[in-house]
């Protein structure tokens, strides 16, 4: 489906870059002499809002306890009472709108061309398994690890070296705790 529609957009919009250049990308303030865009510190913020948020609806709602049950085991979610496909419809929609403010705020920070969605996708696939699948405090962990390691490659040593860090950083991770920084072993 990823490729068919990067395709599609290909055709519709051509594979030159994009941007979306606001009155205040350039705009970046300094402490002790490191620079921070405030565009990034934007994003930043807006994420922590929304895993919070996340974090908050799936622990304290009923209706998160009942995506979380769903998760754990259908069959005993739908014996409590869970209208499971109500609960699968809702959760693909949360994921839908996490994507899109996520797209968004990539958008505003980054160049946007067709086929971009592959490496945001295999860089997040990366944090989820790396923070431990099911854990977003996990995920929160190893977004942050990845995110400081592959930026200190590119400043000390180079940028072309950047990814092939953060691919080791994961490696090392898998074979020292497979299921994750914080994630639980099954059975």
């Amino acid at each position: 489906m990823g490729l068919i529609l990067q395709n599609v957009a290909l055709r519709l919009w051509t594979a030159d870059d994009r941007g979306i250049t606001p009155d205040y990308a350039g705009v970046a303030f300094t402490v002790l002499g490191v620079r921070f865009p405030i565009v990034r510190v934007a994003s930043l913020v807006i994420a922590f809002v929304f895993l919070f948020a996340l974090q908050l609806f799936l622990r304290r709602t009923y209706t998160g306890k009942a995506i979380r049950a769903t998760v754990e085991d259908w069959e005993a979610a739908t014996l409590m009472g869970i209208n499971v496909h109500s609960v699968y419809l809702l959760a693909f929609v949360m994921g839908a709108a996490l994507a899109g403010v996520a797209g968004t705020l990539v958008a505003v920070g980054y160049s946007v061309e067709p086929a971009m969605g592959m490496h945001w996708t295999l860089k997040g696939l990366i944090v989820m398994v790396m923070g431990g699948v099911g854990s977003i405090t996990g995920t929160l962990v190893g977004g942050l690890i990845l995110g400081v390691a592959e930026s200190a490659t590119a400043i000390l040593i180079s940028g072309n070296y950047r990814q092939v860090v953060g691919l080791v950083i994961f490696i090392l991770v898998l074979l020292v705790r497979p299921q994750g920084l914080l994630g639980t072993k099954e059975g």
